[in-house]
């Protein structure tokens, strides 16, 4: 499988394309597929729920290391 990775900013993510996410704040980066993407709180945020259950939530201008 080849993948390619970009830049983009939260609000211009999709679901199933894959995010990384940290195992630990010193440890390994995970990859997870997006799972759900949903505007809270007026569009001052955005909460991403990968496929393992987690949440994240990042402001719309955030830049994000997108697989894909």
């Amino acid at each position: 499988m080849r993948y390619a990775m970009t830049v983009k900013k939260a609000k211009e993510l999709e679901a199933e394309s894959y995010v990384l996410t940290p195992q630990h704040p010193t440890g390994l980066l995970l990859v997870h597929t997006i799972a759900e993407l949903e505007v809270i709180d007026g569009g001052k945020w955005i909460q991403i729920t990968t496929e393992d259950g987690r949440k994240h939530v990042v402001s719309p201008d955030d830049r994000l290391l997108i697989l894909f």
